[in-house]
């Protein structure tokens, strides 16, 4: 926490980590992970919904036993990449109260498939 230090520079009594805590959330502040948002823009949330909404009454004879779905998702190893932020209920996600993440030493890529019959062929 750097507001600490900054403090007992500037005061002649010396102020602890868990008293800024403290104090801070007496203020109305609450301490929050950092998570970074997928902004989707509202034409493309228009259109998955219309996508699902066309779907909804396919089965699995007829649809999902042809469809594949798949994904992939970047795992950073040996490190805890948590950002947190203080912030008031109100004030929402605002990227100007974050710091750039440190560059993360080990990175393994993982990707998944999901088929209705277990296998692609």
């Amino acid at each position: 926490m750097k507001l600490r230090p900054d403090l007992n520079v500037t005061r002649d009594v010396k102020v602890s980590a868990r008293t800024v805590r403290r104090r801070l959330k007496f203020s109305g502040y609450r301490k929050v992970v950092y998570t970074k948002k997928v902004v989707i823009k509202v034409g493309n949330k228009r259109k998955r919904v219309d996508w699902c909404r066309g779907k909804r009454w396919r089965t699995v004879e007829n649809l999902w036993r042809y469809v594949i779905f798949s994904d992939e998702s970047q795992v950073c190893l040996g490190q805890d990449h948590r950002v947190y932020v203080w912030r008031k209920q109100e004030e929402g996600w605002r990227p100007d109260l974050v710091k750039r993440r440190e560059q993360c030493p080990v990175k393994v890529m993982v990707w998944g498939v999901f088929v209705s019959m277990g296998s692609v062929q």
